[in-house]
């Protein structure tokens, strides 16, 4: 997009590799961007002997879109000779040299065509020099033989078979515009003799009811050249801004490449810390013991308070290409602030975060024992048991809501569900891109208003994926997309995940009961609600870890399992 005003007619060209920022308004426009390759990406001059090479690539570029439409265009206008044949017969069968002529017209026609697709059927086995002669070559010989034709039609033909004839050749001359005006002079060549014999001769012999055509003939010939060298312009600007584009990406891959390297040696660095830091104790506080766990942002280990003797366990932030600046640093010190204002029995309890003195970032939590609920997925879980879940997990939302923070990732497998005995906690884990609707600091603000789409996107509500202003509902909406895959074993929308994304912002997903017919009813439509278009529709965290506890009592009848109810 342009920046401000855009560049208007004067503006620098872009040459293969050049930078093309601004320039797609002026092809939209019709004022080709190219004028001259003569700058390098940057703006930097470009060497001389580079500006040929570039003009050499688009030149050779431009013949072969030259020859792959004569390739194209030659049955046509052997078609459109043959249909002309009851027209013009009378005049062929008379006068033999006209017979002669409209016989070598065909047979030129008949080499082009045996050439471009037979002899030279790989455009590769000559150079784009000697295709451009062979195509020049043939266009002329074509067009002087319609002029030739032009002169014995003029005085043998009825007036009325002759403007039949003169349609043909204008036909067959604006059609010309497309297939050789890549090359303009070819045109010239091709439609100058056909048209122009004719403007020439209704002066030379006045017949009555010609002289107009005549007169268009002589005006479309000039516009015609025009429109090709127009259309030749707008060619050279698209193939030098595909050419640019082509060396952007090919400059962003190797970026990227970089990146990667960059990233396998920062993981390679990493990896050497982390198997260090076992037995170090960090911030004075935490003995490090074995590591437990890695994300893409973090890994987690086992440690010991030291002042204490207490079990916990600390996430220490991992950067890497992508996630090494200030900013990704800033989140994730906000998850540990964030995680240590909620105190809540279906929360991961954070006890501390800070950085130490050698620049390490951690995060220190309670140690849980158990396994989060993506491990279990796949088939569809027991009902009795998923509701439990969902329940606690709406539970530990709900507490969330009410201290001003929206979870936004809720999926399984940040739902953890620790074995305490006989009985199963769930706890809600990584709160990293919350949302504090009472806001605790300044900068807080800014690290959830990114403009980026943070989360996982098929647990997102539609109004997340479309960038919309979002509340507490889209948790909800989340809640109802893991009720929804762990009663059927299938996502509400299932495809790549662009087709996810689609769906998910068009429409409500199937029934609930439509694929998994075993859903009771109340429980389905339970679910359906929390998955509803427009957030007012959803109910609260609170309403469905209640709605969901009074489902399950139904459903058990005296159900034995007590669900938290924090």
């Amino acid at each position: 997009m342009c920046q401000g005003r855009c560049p208007g007619p004067r503006a620098r060209p872009v040459y293969p590799g050049a930078d093309v920022r601004g320039k797609t308004s002026e092809l939209t426009r019709g004022r080709p961007a190219v004028r001259r390759l003569s700058v390098r990406p940057g703006g930097a001059p470009l060497a001389p002997s580079d500006q040929r090479q570039a003009r050499a690539a688009i030149g050779e570029a431009l013949v072969d879109e030259l020859w792959a439409r004569t390739r194209i265009a030659l049955p046509g206008f052997m078609g459109l000779m043959l249909i002309a044949w009851p027209v013009v017969r009378a005049a062929v069968t008379t006068d033999p040299v006209a017979r002669d002529v409209y016989v070598a017209t065909l047979a030129i026609a008949v080499a082009r065509l045996v050439l471009t697709h037979v002899i030279l059927r790989r455009p590769t086995a000559v150079t784009a020099a000697w295709r451009y002669r062979l195509m020049l070559g043939g266009a002329a010989a074509s067009g002087v033989s319609l002029g030739a034709l032009d002169v014995l039609f003029f005085q043998q033909l009825s007036p009325i078979n002759l403007a039949v004839w003169t349609m043909f050749v204008a036909g067959m001359a604006a059609a010309s515009v497309i297939s050789m005006g890549a090359r303009p002079e070819v045109f010239l060549a091709y439609a100058g003799p056909a048209l122009g014999v004719i403007a020439l001769v209704s002066l030379v012999w006045p017949r009555e009811g010609l002289g107009v055509v005549g007169a268009a003939c002589a005006l479309w010939l000039p516009y015609g050249l025009l429109q090709a060298i127009d259309y030749r312009k707008s060619r050279v600007a698209f193939l030098s801004l595909n050419a640019a584009l082509d060396s952007n990406v090919s400059e962003l891959r190797a970026k990227n490449r970089e990146l990667e390297e960059m990233g396998q040696r920062a993981d390679r660095i990493f990896a050497a810390l982390a198997e260090a830091l076992p037995g170090k104790t960090l911030g004075g506080k935490y003995l490090l013991e074995e590591r437990i766990g890695a994300g893409g942002f973090a890994v987690v280990f086992r440690a010991t308070h030291v002042g204490v003797e207490r079990p916990v366990a600390v996430k220490v932030f991992r950067p890497q290409a992508g996630n090494d600046t200030a900013e990704a640093l800033e989140r994730f010190r906000y998850e540990g602030r964030t995680g240590g204002m909620l105190r809540h029995p279906n929360v991961v309890d954070v006890l501390d975060a800070g950085l130490t003195e050698d620049g390490i970032a951690y995060i220190a939590m309670e140690l849980l024992q158990g396994r989060a609920l993506d491990a279990e997925l796949g088939e569809p879980m027991a009902i009795a048991r998923v509701t439990t879940i969902l329940a606690q997990a709406c539970r530990g939302l709900a507490a969330a809501h009410a201290a001003g923070i929206i979870h936004r990732d809720v999926k399984p497998a940040n739902i953890f569900l620790q074995r305490q005995g006989d009985a199963e906690i769930v706890k809600l884990l990584d709160f990293g891109i919350a949302k504090v609707t009472t806001r605790v600091r300044a900068t807080d603000d800014q690290l959830t208003q990114t403009g980026a789409l943070m989360g996982t996107p098929v647990y997102m509500a539609p109004e997340r994926l479309l960038g919309e202003e979002s509340d507490a509902s889209a948790d909800v909406y989340s809640i109802g997309v893991v009720l929804y895959r762990a009663l059927s074993g299938k996502l509400p929308y299932e495809g790549s995940l662009g087709e996810i994304m689609v769906k998910a912002v068009s429409g409500a997903p199937p029934h609930l009961r439509e694929v998994a017919p075993a859903v009771p009813h109340d429980l389905a439509t339970i679910v359906m609600r929390a998955l509803a278009h427009e957030p007012s529709d959803r109910p609260t965290a609170a309403e469905l870890a209640d709605e969901l506890t009074a489902c399950l009592g139904r459903l058990a009848g005296v159900f034995s399992a007590q669900i938290p109810n924090s």
